[in-house]
């Protein structure tokens, strides 16, 4: 169909993969920011454009962490694939 035509396109394949890192991170990202980074940057405070700010910061650390997590998990991957192959032709 028209919709799984659409999906297969390339930039919608990479966005399936962050949205995987993006899940697998979330808890991880929303623990270290709520426990460590928030007190240090807002105190108590909880006015709408703080928690405005709070969903923003979180959004984009996320987002950053997760591409990182993206590429060095593809890095891993490739070197293993690399070795195993050479491994395998001696």
């Amino acid at each position: 169909s028209w919709i799984n035509k659409l999906l297969n396109r390339k930039i919608f394949r990479h966005a399936g993969q962050l949205s995987y890192a993006l899940f697998l991170n979330h808890a991880m990202v929303i623990d270290l920011l709520k426990d460590q980074i928030y007190p240090l940057l807002f105190g108590s405070a909880e006015s709408f454009s703080v928690m405005l700010l709070k969903n923003i910061i979180f959004v984009v650390v996320l987002t950053v962490y997760s591409i990182f997590t993206i590429l060095i998990v593809n890095k891993l991957v490739q070197t293993f694939k690399q070795k195993r192959c050479a491994a395998v032709q001696k």
